[in-house]
């Protein structure tokens, strides 16, 4: 491996079994010149406002106080297992809500990826406790990687990344991120489509897209078109039929009362898939699968018509 997956890979950490196969992941993803930052979160404004009720002890510091010793205790294990890897790491310590400090944190740190764990929550406990990895999918704006809690961690390389295709863009740039990071690893690609809807002219225009962009950086693909209602589950077996060491799929990053009735793909993978789920957004490289299709398209002009 001649360069880093990503540059630049920001790593929530928390100290689970999950968090823990998270960072080794991205120790992994960060050799060849890359870097990490490792990150944790406090949310002092909530504690401080428990500590303050009438029922309450009254002095924060009493709970903050062993928060922030394990917070450093973290970030020292962390940055030893960095250092034996050779990969230069730093810390960054948060206040406030872990998802919301997570995005922001990736926007003003620049970084290429996030790389996190997640306990997998179900049921009426996810409903409503809520999860933090839920909360980074729906703001990210750069590819996440999810390691679930109980999942086949990854710290070798991918030999086979399956990528759900579909006519969405986000779908399209996830495919060219799974075609990257094969092609770094000396791996294969799995394209796969669940069928929804008959004669889609517009999903046969996104593999042959997906299928060319392989071409052009060397890497073997094989194209499955899969029948299934639930397209998660579809997703999820035929990564256990091909072997796959990772799932790649793009997000449209829905809110609110649309997100609630829809659902989501890819949050539906993070909890239950045993492989390390890679969420790319709508907006992940748009300028750059923009130019990969138009590349496409000199070759193919055929496919015009089916693209509009």
């Amino acid at each position: 491996m001649d360069s880093p997956a990503f540059r630049r890979i920001l790593v929530p950490i928390d100290g689970s079994p999950s968090g823990e196969a998270a960072v080794g992941l991205a120790l992994h993803l960060a050799d060849g010149g890359g870097s990490v930052v490792f990150a944790h979160a406090i949310n002092r404004a909530a504690i401080i406002g428990e500590c303050v009720t009438p029922y309450a002890a009254g002095d924060p510091t009493v709970a903050l106080g062993p928060l922030e010793d394990d917070e450093g205790d973290l970030f020292k294990r962390e940055m030893q297992r960095a250092a034996e890897s050779c990969i230069p790491a730093t810390t960054l310590s948060l206040d406030g809500v872990t998802y919301d400090q997570i995005a922001r944190a990736a926007r003003e740190q620049q970084v290429d990826a996030i790389v996190m764990g997640t306990r997998g929550l179900g049921g009426l406990a996810r409903l409503f406790v809520g999860s933090t990895a839920d909360g980074v999918l729906r703001r990210s704006i750069v590819p996440t990687i999810v390691v679930r809690d109980g999942g086949r961690s990854v710290s070798s390389p991918f030999r086979c990344i399956l990528a759900a295709v579909d006519e969405s863009e986000a779908s399209r740039a996830a495919a060219h991120v799974a075609v990257d990071l094969a092609a770094r690893e000396g791996g294969r690609v799995a394209f796969v489509h669940v069928v929804q809807a008959p004669d889609d002219d517009a999903v046969t225009v996104a593999v042959k897209f997906a299928q060319e962009y392989a071409h052009e950086r060397g890497v073997p693909y094989d194209t499955a078109v899969v029948h299934g209602d639930v397209a998660a589950e579809a997703i999820r077996i035929s990564a256990e039929v091909c072997h796959a060491d990772a799932i790649a799929v793009g997000t449209h990053g829905r809110r609110g009362f649309e997100r609630l009735m829809l659902g989501s793909v890819a949050e539906a993978l993070i909890r239950e898939s045993a492989v390390p789920v890679i969420v790319v957004p709508q907006n992940e490289s748009s300028e750059l699968t923009a130019q990969r299709g138009r590349s496409t398209l000199r070759r193919h002009p055929e496919l015009v018509d089916g693209s509009a």
